[in-house]
């Protein structure tokens, strides 16, 4: 499986359009679109969301996966 997702630091609405990342300047930017004819029509996904939901679910998905440190009894 393949895809690639890129981070913006703004509101992503669900086609992958910013329409607002102010510390970009941007407004009403098409990201996935642009992007994706940037790759030239990629043959996996191009996704867009934003960097504050991408952290949660890495946060997330870190702690699913990374065992429990163990506790030692002195």
């Amino acid at each position: 499986m393949l895809g690639l997702t890129v981070g913006v630091p703004g509101l992503v609405d669900p086609s992958g359009a910013v329409p607002v990342a102010s510390a970009l300047g941007w407004r009403d930017v098409p990201v996935a679109a642009e992007l994706g004819a940037a790759l030239r029509d990629p043959q996996f996904a191009v996704g867009v969301d934003s960097v504050a939901n991408l952290a949660a679910l890495a946060g997330s998905s870190a702690t699913a996966r990374t065992p429990a440190p163990p506790t030692w009894c002195t």
